[in-house]
């Protein structure tokens, strides 16, 4: 995937979160560690992931070139995909 700055400060703010919980463990602040510890994974964590996962259409153009996928199947794909949205939304609506 390519860099984006969502993604990008995602990954920062947890590598920030995970050096302060480093440096509160070597100087034994319980809090401050507890803190830094309890956010250092998910935006850790979730910021690596976005990085890493690949390009919706760079993946779309390799399936196709593999002859996985055809415009049928992603025309299907992308119409249960759009019904599962709308399904969560009007579920979180309610």
């Amino acid at each position: 995937m390519p860099w984006e700055v969502q993604n990008g400060t995602l990954f920062a703010v947890g590598a920030m979160f995970t050096a302060s919980a480093v440096v509160a463990f070597k100087r034994k602040a319980t809090t401050p560690f507890k803190v830094a510890y309890f956010f250092a994974w998910p935006t850790l964590g979730s910021g690596t992931i976005l990085l890493l996962q690949p390009d919706k259409d760079a993946l779309e153009q390799k399936l196709r070139a593999k002859g996985l996928v055809d415009d049928a199947s992603m025309g299907e794909a992308r119409r249960l995909r759009a019904a599962q949205m709308e399904a969560l939304r009007g579920s979180s609506k309610s």
